[in-house]
């Protein structure tokens, strides 16, 4: 049946909608904030020509929509008041993706490592014989692999709180949730909205889906419920708790009370303990569905962490350059900090998230020797700094002026760490293209 829709913002998510949406014979209108996007996405062919985009909604279009698609990225206020207005549901392109899926769905959500996670669990799936799809806020939009799916498959999501906000079947048939921790307050104000806005990734699940749930964070772990099968995982689990534990490089697995196996991490190349709770989480998802310790294993082993994400960049000697450019709140980068023993020299900072930097330096690990800040959140990382008594900080104007004066400054067995704390906006189109530069920063230091 022939539906109409409008779809709200035209970055990857939004133009995947749109695509599927008219192959599947809808007709669809577009808008977007930035004017004559929609034309130039036309012209250029990327759009379909009989799309039809608009710069405000008339009552006459309006009274005949199904559903107004909202793209993550999009501030949906408005939108939500125009939808009560005439009555039109407001989905996001998660929603609509998910309703048109045939398989199940197993999402990933959490502050930070969720990508990791999310990568980890496909190639475990993959690895095991599974054809699966990963996709949503990894940057594969769910809609761009809709008509690829068949019903044997598993769709694997990683799953963002933008994402979630305007959701109402979404009903992943597991659900892994690693941690949470302040983020995007520029958009929720308060730590309540966005914690409410995480929590929607359970409003459906029901005695069929599975839960796993990081036991040692304890907003999370008291996410767990009676409608839905929990597991949990963390340093240690509790008498008759099925789950895993991490213990002397393995993961051990409790099964029914019971242990049932482990898969050793120590041939791993990832480091960090934040990638050993992705590791347990990701196993634990893949119990679900009966796959071996020896294959999780294997996987693992074979495992190499995604761009942006602590990625070794290379070395002049013995001073190492380490990318984090997706650390962009305080906890993913006090996370990372946790992966080294000493001599870090840290660069940090670029636009304003709305975090307390208090936090940062009240929780600082001592391998930090020297901060080097630039961007937009310069000045306020350098006040906090000094008024926790830390004096080795340098403001610099970007990012390059930063990695230089670490350079020139570093010694034998120094560590440089990209993990800005901080969206990348104000200097960058987003964290992938910070991290590409520091990358050829690095590369053409070592010429």
């Amino acid at each position: 049946m022939q539906k109409n829709y409008l779809v709200v913002g035209l970055a990857r998510s939004g133009i995947a909608a749109v695509l599927y949406l008219y192959k599947n014979n809808h007709n669809v209108w577009v808008y977007d904030a930035k004017r004559g996007l929609a034309k130039e996405l036309i012209k250029s062919k990327i759009l379909p020509p009989r799309v039809i985009p608009i710069t405000k909604l008339s009552k006459k279009v309006a009274k005949n929509l199904s559903a107004i698609v909202i793209s993550p990225g999009v501030l949906p206020d408005f939108w939500i008041e125009l939808g009560a207005k005439y009555n039109i549901p407001v989905i996001s392109e998660l929603e609509l993706s998910f309703r048109n899926c045939n398989c199940d769905v197993l999402a990933i959500t959490g502050t930070n490592g969720k990508t990791t996670a999310t990568l980890m669990l496909n190639k475990i799936l993959n690895d095991a014989g599974k054809k699966t799809h990963c996709v949503g806020n990894i940057g594969n939009a769910f809609c761009a692999e809709l008509d690829k799916i068949d019903y044997d498959d598993v769709t694997v999501c990683e799953v963002s709180s933008f994402q979630l906000e305007h959701i109402e079947k979404f009903k992943p048939k597991v659900v892994g949730f690693l941690n949470i921790a302040p983020d995007h307050l520029d958009r929720y104000k308060t730590m309540e909205n966005y914690v409410s806005a995480k929590r929607k990734i359970f409003t459906n699940l029901d005695q069929n889906c599975y839960a796993v749930l990081n036991i040692d964070e304890p907003v999370v772990r008291i996410m767990g419920n009676t409608h839905f099968n929990c597991l949990y995982f963390g340093k240690k689990l509790p008498p008759k708790t099925d789950g895993a534990y991490f213990k002397d490089k393995k993961i051990f697995f409790v099964e029914n009370s019971k242990k049932a196996g482990s898969v050793d991490l120590s041939k791993c190349t990832f480091v960090g303990k934040h990638n050993i709770y992705n590791a347990m989480c990701a196993c634990l998802m893949a119990r679900i569905y009966g796959v071996s310790f020896t294959s999780m294993q294997n996987s693992l082993q074979e495992f190499k962490t995604p761009e942006h994400r602590l990625e070794f960049v290379g070395n002049i000697g013995t001073i190492k350059f380490y990318n984090d450019s997706k650390a962009t709140n305080i906890t993913s980068c006090l996370t990372a900090l946790t992966a080294f023993e000493d001599n870090v020299f840290l660069l940090m900072g670029g636009s304003d998230k709305g975090e307390n930097f208090a936090e940062f330096f009240k929780h600082m690990p001592q391998c930090v020797k020297q901060i080097f800040v630039f961007g937009a959140t310069a000045r306020k990382i350098f006040h906090h700094a000094h008024l926790a008594g830390f004096e080795n900080i340098t403001r610099c104007e970007n990012l390059e002026e930063a990695f230089d004066l670490a350079v020139k400054n570093s010694h034998d067995g120094t560590t440089i760490l990209l993990s800005p704390a901080c969206a990348s906006f104000d200097q960058f189109v987003n964290y992938e293209q910070r991290g590409d530069f520091f990358k050829f920063l690095v590369k053409e230091l070592q010429k």
